[in-house]
């Protein structure tokens, strides 16, 4: 490899390293808020959410899956936001757990009031769409009142996509059960990719 071409492919990578820093930094208090609940926050296990508020400088992370990730999200999003959706776009909903109050947040991929897009990559083809995207996405168009979104997956091997209609969700019972703690882990899969598996009480071995 060329010298010429290591300095750029470095100078492309410390890019993508500086601004995902700067967005973890730029939260490092909302992370540590025991009154912030990400949307994302309440499809996984509820102690992911409880770790990174201890230990939010080791919450962050810079793998190879997440900067191809973020390229993928980035390209997708540049061809929606041709076509008329709003990117990144915020939603928040405050909702009270026995007298405490919470505020949700979250942030779409892309958004428009007839539709919202979430854009997924996956190692593998199979076993799609995956229980835990689909939450996510359904959560979203309940908070924000929409009918319709789309789930896009683009993995090594295809890229497809999933119609998803809004459902009747109980957003209030969904974070109740998060902030009460139930269903530790959520999934059967999680304890193998928690970066928290090591020092939990509850790791599923």
């Amino acid at each position: 490899m060329s010298e010429q071409t290591s300095l750029f492919s470095n100078l492309l990578l410390r890019k993508f390293y500086e601004e995902k820093l700067k967005e973890h930094l730029d939260r490092i208090n909302e992370l540590k808020d025991e009154k912030i609940i990400y949307i994302t926050d309440l499809v996984y296990c509820p102690l992911k959410r409880e770790f990174r508020r201890q230990y939010t400088e080791i919450s962050f992370q810079f793998e190879p899956y997440m900067v191809l990730g973020d390229m993928v999200h980035k390209g997708i999003q540049e061809y929606l936001s041709d076509m008329g959706y709003e990117i990144e776009k915020e939603i928040s909903k405050d909702v009270e757990v026995e007298g405490t109050s919470f505020t949700l947040k979250g942030r779409m991929d892309a958004f428009s009031p007839n539709r919202i897009v979430e854009i997924k990559t996956a190692r593998s083809g199979s076993n799609l769409p995956q229980p835990h995207h689909l939450m996510q996405l359904r959560l979203y168009l309940a908070i924000a009142g929409v009918a319709k979104g789309t789930l896009i997956y683009v993995t090594p091997d295809r890229f497809v996509e999933y119609e998803v209609n809004s459902e009747n969700i109980d957003v209030q019972s969904i974070v109740k059960k998060h902030v009460k703690k139930e269903n530790i882990p959520m999934w059967e899969w999680e304890c193998r990719n928690c970066i928290y598996s090591k020092f939990c009480p509850y790791r599923n071995l």
